[in-house]
This record gives structure tokens, sequence and C-alpha cells, in this order.
């Protein structure tokens, strides 16, 4: 075995979470730039198939700093694939399936899948749980805001969000050694 095949490893991470949003809904916060940048990235982000973007940060190990993704397949409002090349080595592939639940709601799978050295493995899988859980953080922000509009005060949409997440109806955590560059 060469160096470079004992650092990329075959891998399958699978996210699921089931949410009790339509899956327009939830197809929507995967596929609007506005909403990714709430619970994923500020990205510029088209959901249109062969348009690239780029993920950006503070390089760490098992990460160089960057990802160049490519949206591969769009079959809305059930899947999202993107090509997700985050090493130097071949891309991966992330694939969002959206299904809808019996009796209302929707399930959401993450799968990525592809070749990557264990440190980036370790990042991965930390990074799609935490989005995951983000994505369910911000969907239940909108519903509160949407239940309860800032108490009947004409407060932007952001504004009611963050009142939101500070009256504890959701905690936004972000993940370790992925912040976004300010620059």
């Amino acid at each position: 075995m060469t160096k470079r095949a004992e650092a990329a490893a075959p891998f399958r991470l699978v996210v699921e979470r089931e949410l009790r949003h339509p899956p327009e809904r939830v197809w929507r916060a995967l596929t609007d730039a506005d909403e990714l940048a709430q619970w994923f990235w500020r990205l510029a982000f088209k959901a249109e198939v062969g348009h690239r973007f780029r993920i950006e940060g503070a390089p760490q190990p098992g990460w160089r700093g960057f990802t160049d993704c490519e949206v591969l397949a769009l079959e809305p409002p059930r899947r999202m694939v993107w090509s997700f090349h985050c090493t130097d080595g071949p891309p991966s592939i992330v694939a969002f399936d959206v299904a809808p639940l019996m009796g209302g709601g929707t399930r959401l799978r993450i799968i990525h899948h592809g070749r990557v050295p264990p440190a980036t493995l370790g990042l991965l899988d930390e990074g799609w749980t935490l989005y995951a859980d983000r994505l369910v953080g911000m969907l239940a922000a909108a519903d509160a805001v949407a239940a309860e509009p800032c108490g009947g005060a004409a407060l932007r949409p952001a504004d009611c969000r963050e009142r939101a997440m500070s009256a504890g109806h959701v905690e936004v955590v972000p993940p370790r050694g992925f912040e976004p560059r300010t620059s």
C-alpha cells in the first residue's frame, strides 16, 4: 500500500433528521442561499446543476481551509447532490435526500461518501452532525417567530430570530475549527 492509499480511506457518513416541516420547506432551507447562511455557510450558492462554489475557513489538520463544490444533481424537492473537494485527494460526494413522512413532516438524510484521511473524516462527521442540528434549530426558530412574531413588535425577521435564540428556543453553536473568514 502506498502512503497516499493508507492516508485516504473509503467512508460513508449518514446524518438523518426527522422534521415536522413539509418537504418543500426543508428543500428551501437546503437550496436558498440566505437560508443556507443561517445553518451552514454564507455562500455564493445557486441551486443549479453545474454551479460551482467554495467554502472557505481557517486551515487545520484534516482540512486545507477551503472546499470546492459543484452542484451535480437536483430533483426538487427530493434530492440535491454536490461534489465536495475538501482535501488534496479526489472529490467526495454529498447527497441531501428529502422524503415525506407518513402523517406529515420530512426525513432529511445527508449522505457523504468518498475517500478522505482519518483526520478529515472526523471533521466531516462532526461538521455534518452539527450542521443538521443547526438546520433543525433554524427551522424551529422560524416556527417560534411565526407563532409569536416578537410579541407583536414590528421587528425585522433577523431580529425576531435573535430574540428566539436569546430566549432559549434555539442554540446555535459554531462548528469547531470551521470559522468562516471575515476578511
